[in-house]
């Protein structure tokens, strides 16, 4: 597992160190930051506000947040999402909307935050950077008054790993940097990193270590300089995640992919396996069409494309003509029906 761990751990840093073109509002580039929030999501770290109009998940990472959504950013990312559902109201403050109750508690009851006066915990409040990484460091197992002086915790989160990000506006983006930072510290009187621990406490599972291993080998496979790879959506069965992306910037429109990411073993493949499935020719240009209308019944996948080429074998021989098809692939092997059935135009 430690070697499985190391691998990710590459992988991670490998696709959040590569540059790109997403902004957020004001013109900051937010590429990595997007790439990183990603990331933990895969490793069900971390949750967004809603879904953007592509159906992508929505990170909000252009904005601040107040300390409510700070303090259930950190309880998720320490793997502890269900434990704060769980635990009801045990804080002692007035002033907390009820869906945080939970992780506001959670946060409480183990020492990783306080409140702003004996009854308030100033949930509405704009969270800072110095807040925010406070609240990681005691996480990793440092005090505040002891290890650190909470008005400027950066020294000791540096000599962490976790980058100094002083600024007057600390936004989601800025805090998630933080986040996948201090996943690989060194918690406090330990040679075991954060993420570790997770593994070990059972916080994180084999199976979601392998999703989050091959979507990340898919995100650093599909991207390059001048775009970057959306996952739009996903569906799940026992064995395997079936993802839709689209590889954005690209000339004649978004190149898509459809790909099966297996998270278990089955007749034809193993736990982390990866297979795309066959997408045709959307343009003469050869940009694949988008697969439409996914839909898992038992073992089988549906989908559709539309294309306005006809398909041809390498003799010229047309397969067939341009028009709206349906393909069938039978998940346990990956292995696509040769032949798509023509519908209707």
């Amino acid at each position: 597992m430690k070697k499985q761990l190391t691998a990710l751990l590459a992988l991670l840093l490998c696709a959040a160190l590569m540059g790109g073109a997403w902004a957020a509002d004001g013109g900051r580039d937010i590429t990595s930051e997007s790439i990183m929030a990603s990331q933990l999501q895969y490793l069900g770290l971390l949750r967004g506000v809603g879904k953007n109009e592509d159906g992508s998940t929505d990170f909000a990472l252009g904005r601040p947040m107040n300390r409510a959504e700070a303090v259930t950013m950190l309880v998720r990312a320490l793997g502890q999402d269900a434990a704060a559902k769980d635990a009801g109201k045990t804080h002692p403050f007035t002033d907390v909307p009820a869906w945080a109750d939970g992780y506001v508690s959670y946060a409480y009851d183990n020492g990783l935050t306080k409140g702003v006066s004996k009854d308030l915990f100033g949930a509405d409040q704009t969270v800072s950077g110095e807040m925010y990484v406070t609240f990681m460091l005691r996480a990793l197992g440092y005090q505040d008054k002891t290890d650190f002086e909470w008005i400027d915790p950066w020294s000791l989160a540096d000599v962490c790993g976790i980058p100094e990000l002083r600024t007057e506006d600390f936004l989601r983006a800025d805090a998630v940097t933080v986040t996948y930072h201090a996943l690989t510290a060194v918690c406090k009187d330990s040679e075991t990193t954060l993420l570790q621990k997770l593994f070990d406490s059972g916080a994180l599972t084999e199976a979601q270590y392998t999703y989050a291993a091959a979507v990340t080998g898919l995100l650093t496979a599909h991207y390059n300089d001048k775009s970057f790879t959306r996952f739009l959506s996903q569906q799940e069965t026992a064995y395997c995640i079936v993802l839709k992306s689209a590889l954005a910037g690209v000339p004649h429109g978004p190149t898509y992919f459809l790909t099966v990411v297996y998270t278990a073993d089955t007749i034809g493949h193993k736990a982390g396996d990866v297979v795309e499935l066959p997408l045709p020719r959307a343009n003469f240009i050869g940009t694949p069409a988008e697969p439409e209308d996914l839909k898992i019944e038992g073992d089988t996948l549906t989908y559709t494309c539309t294309t306005e080429v006809p398909e041809t074998y390498e003799d010229g021989q047309i397969l067939h003509e341009a028009g709206l098809f349906e393909y069938s692939a039978y998940l346990p092997t990956g292995i696509t029906a040769l032949a798509p059935v023509q519908l209707p135009k």
